[in-house]
């Protein structure tokens, strides 16, 4: 994948996790498994680490979108980097 595709890739996951509501439905269904956790009977060991487990799972989930939207940032400003470079970039001139 090269950067361009890493920053628009990116982008499509910033927007979809700020603006289209995503991160907000990841914490509502991770407070879900949480409330479960601590609302469980004592005896409910099964259902605990059940909620133990899909936490973790949710929170996994959550840091690789964080991961894919910080790759498009990096991506971002290496392709800036790369222009200012190309714009500043004297062409060698062989004098003979």
């Amino acid at each position: 994948m090269n950067e361009e595709q890493r920053q628009a890739k990116g982008d499509r996951y910033r927007l979809w996790a700020k603006e289209d509501g995503l991160s907000e439905a990841i914490q509502t269904i991770k407070q879900g498994y949480v409330d479960s956790f601590t609302n469980s009977h004592i005896t409910d060991t099964q259902g605990r680490e059940n909620c133990y487990i899909a936490i973790g799972i949710v929170e996994k989930i959550e840091a690789h979108i964080e991961i894919v939207i910080g790759g498009g940032k990096l991506a971002a400003k290496e392709i800036e980097r790369v222009k200012k470079e190309q714009l500043t970039h004297k062409p060698f001139l062989n004098l003979i």
